[in-house]
């Protein structure tokens, strides 16, 4: 179990948001309290990523894939 989560959430994770994103090049973190070991069975988990150049994701890039997978998710936030 890493960061709190199951093996097969962490698996769908990484195929839905992180390897897509670095196939585009970005970096991908995680952060906060899966992190830190402070978090409770329903904490949420927090990803930042980064590109190194300007890239303009499509709409629903990750939006699509986690709300088919009924990956229980909070709206994606663009900072």
């Amino acid at each position: 179990m890493k960061f709190g989560i199951t093996n097969s959430q962490f698996e769908l994770l990484l195929d839905l948001v992180v390897n897509p994103l670095k196939k585009r090049g970005a970096k991908v973190f995680i952060f906060g309290s899966r992190v830190s070991n402070k978090f409770h069975p329903y904490s949420d988990v927090d990803l930042l990523y980064s590109f190194s150049h300007d890239e303009d994701l499509p709409s629903g890039f990750l939006s699509d894939s986690l709300t088919a997978s009924n990956f229980l998710i909070l709206p994606i936030r663009h900072i």
